[in-house]
């Protein structure tokens, strides 16, 4: 049982220890960005991807969910959860990396809107279904 829902999230878990190996390089080895805010971009796209394929994973291999709203929260929460998580690991534990409250905004934007853009996807994925 275990197994299959590992299979089910394999995109989930390998882009959730993608962002984790992002956060845990060095704050000295990390590529500037030409712009300001180009740290929070790059926080908002890991959890905006993240939620998304989040979404369409729990989706896919919880079918009999797809009726009911409350487990979308779900992935907002978790996602942001992880990213809360990674953020303090940043300021505990990992080598030249702060805590930023800043970034955590960015990660949470990221995770809502990334679940509110499956919402339409899923909707449209549905309907060629049913036309094939």
């Amino acid at each position: 049982m275990l197994n299959h829902s590992l299979k089910s999230f394999k995109f989930t878990i390998a882009l959730g220890l993608i962002i984790l190996v992002l956060s845990a390089i060095p704050g000295n080895r990390m590529p500037e960005l030409s712009f300001k805010a180009g740290d929070k971009v790059e926080h908002f796209l890991a959890y905006f991807s993240l939620a998304f394929v989040v979404c369409i994973e729990f989706a896919n291999s919880h079918h009999w969910l797809n009726r009911f709203g409350l487990w979308l929260i779900y992935v907002v929460l978790f996602c942001s959860a992880y990213g809360a998580l990674l953020e303090v690991f940043q300021g505990l534990f990992f080598y030249q990396r702060t805590f930023d409250y800043a970034d955590m905004l960015a990660n949470t934007t990221g995770s809502v809107i990334g679940t509110l853009v499956y919402l339409p996807s899923s909707k449209a994925q549905n309907f060629w279904k049913r036309l094939m």
